[in-house]
């Protein structure tokens, strides 16, 4: 009988007024002040073996450097292997940019290092509380359906995935002390013009999920293969009451997912990790670049005097924004070889927790799923890193924002699958 363990628990981060936010180039100030508190929290499993820790966060990114620092400390203090412990952001638009880009060097003010290095702190303070709360308790898996949150950005009758996947761990009591969401979109109902820190609609899931188990337990977000999934499509306003109404849809889902989830029965723990090399673009020249970036804010400009709908402008900005930052990649000169990226599989039971340090297309999300061993699979994004989207060879050849502001060329998302399928089998 495997004796099974967990503890949780989450801190908020304090993010002063006047640091830039991440997410729009397009934002013309650093941020105002805060609507919603960020938070950094983690879920430690132990099953007598192995510990595995998860640490979400309500953050645009956890670049490289930081993950790194975060494992090797919980390491030091621990003993727990760096490939036992995944680090994820959910990507909120609405939080501050003090990430490290994985291919173009972004230099930080004092201030910046200093708030970074306090955040990194937290995260790892709170991960160790985590590990010390750990009590007996049984874990649940359950999973239900969502269409009114996520689309394709691009073009919605293009695949998304609905799915709603939930991770419940319960004491000896039969209490929840945590729960796990895992949601596939772009945390985008608030655009450029917000100036709030907030965590946008997956915050106030959180919050609503805490509510309902009467504040013992800590809700906790990831996101999935969101690379081409937002709520362009589905939004109604970019706006809090907004916010939370989408936010409302998924802690609806969530709670149904939780109250169909099964009893895992024995949980085993593995982890394995491995260095993948995917492929770089093949830059266009400075010419050819700057041709482009040219031609698309002709475009922007065309839809914006025209009238065109809030969703086409905000297509044609994106267009620029991926057109400029393939400029800023050619000035750079650092794209000249493939990219190293860490893959990372938490087995949980007949769970699994797929970790990427990307923005990857759905289309490859629900290939995994749809080749994966495993029961339950589960892709998470923005985990140990963040390096740039992974799309597919049809959006490059429609010129889009994402093909344009990645630093990988259109096969790597193939190259990306098959391995995350190869590592999978060192876990069985």
């Amino acid at each position: 009988m495997i004796e099974f363990r967990a503890g949780a628990a989450k801190n908020k981060f304090y993010i002063p007024p006047g640091f830039r936010m991440g997410g729009y180039d397009n934002r013309e100030s650093a941020n105002i002040g805060t609507h919603d508190n960020l938070y950094t929290k983690s879920l430690a499993l132990d099953d007598g073996k192995n510990t595995l820790v998860i640490i979400t966060n309500d953050l645009l990114a956890v670049d490289g450097e930081m993950s790194a620092i975060i494992r090797r400390k919980i390491r030091h203090q621990t003993g727990i292997p760096e490939y036992n412990i995944l680090v994820c952001a959910s990507h909120t638009h609405s939080g501050p940019d003090l990430y490290k880009d994985g291919f173009i060097s972004v230099a930080l003010d004092r201030a910046a290092r200093e708030l970074r290095m306090a955040l990194t702190n937290t995260i790892l303070e709170n991960a160790l509380v985590s590990l010390e709360h750990m009590q007996p308790a049984g874990l649940y898996f359950g999973r239900s359906f969502c269409s009114e949150i996520a689309a394709n950005r691009i073009d919605p009758a293009l695949p998304s995935d609905p799915s709603i996947n939930v991770l419940r761990v319960a004491n000896e009591a039969g209490e929840t002390i945590a729960v796990l969401i895992n949601c596939t979109c772009h945390p985008t109902v608030l655009g450029a013009d917000n100036l709030l820190i907030s965590a946008d609609f997956p915050g106030v899931a959180q919050r609503i999920l805490e509510r309902h188990f009467l504040d013992k337990a800590v809700a906790m977000f990831t996101n999935g293969a969101c690379g081409n999934q937002s709520t362009r499509f589905t939004r109604r306003s970019q706006d809090f009451n907004e916010v939370e109404r989408m936010g409302g849809l998924l802690a609806k889902s969530a709670i149904e997912a939780v109250d169909n989830a099964v009893l895992c029965g024995d949980v085993e723990l593995r982890a394995v990790s491995r260095k993948v090399e995917l492929p770089a673009r093949k830059l266009p020249s400075m010419e050819e670049a700057i041709k482009n970036l040219k031609e698309v804010e002709k475009l922007k400009d065309k839809a914006i005097a025209e009238g065109c709908s809030e969703r086409e402008v905000r297509l044609a900005f994106t267009r620029c924004q991926g057109a400029y930052i393939t400029v800023k990649m050619i000035e750079s000169g650092q794209l000249r070889k493939n990219i190293s990226g860490e893959i990372q599989i938490l087995r949980i039971g007949d769970v699994e927790l797929i970790g990427l340090p990307v923005e990857l297309f759905v289309e490859y999300g629900l290939s995994i799923k749809q080749k994966s061993r495993s029961k339950n699979p589960v892709v998470i994004g923005y985990a140990n890193d963040y390096l740039g989207y992974v799309y597919t060879p049809e959006e490059a050849k429609r010129g889009g924002y994402e093909a344009w502001a990645s630093p990988f060329a259109p096969e790597a998302g193939t190259v990306l699958v098959e391995q995350v399928l190869s590592l999978e089998e060192n876990t069985y």
